[in-house]
């Protein structure tokens, strides 16, 4: 029995995982996937952002809307 199910083994699910466990819950991780990481560890760690306060105040104007989907 746990006191928290994490279905997925990528950085959210992992990072949910070990939140849970730091407040004292009782946690179970599952996961399709036969290595740890998911779609995360495919990624590099590298993920895309637009229109962020960094870029604002680098001079980049970008939008959400503007930027390129690759989902």
């Amino acid at each position: 029995m746990a006191d928290v199910l994490v279905v997925g083994r990528g950085a959210p699910g992992l990072a949910a995982a070990v939140e849970a466990a730091a407040a004292g819950a009782t946690v179970r991780v599952l996961d399709a996937g036969t290595k740890v990481g998911g779609s995360s560890g495919m990624s590099a760690g590298v993920f895309s952002a637009a229109g962020t306060r960094v870029q604002r105040a680098a001079g980049v104007e970008e939008s959400p809307d503007a930027s390129p989907r690759t989902t």
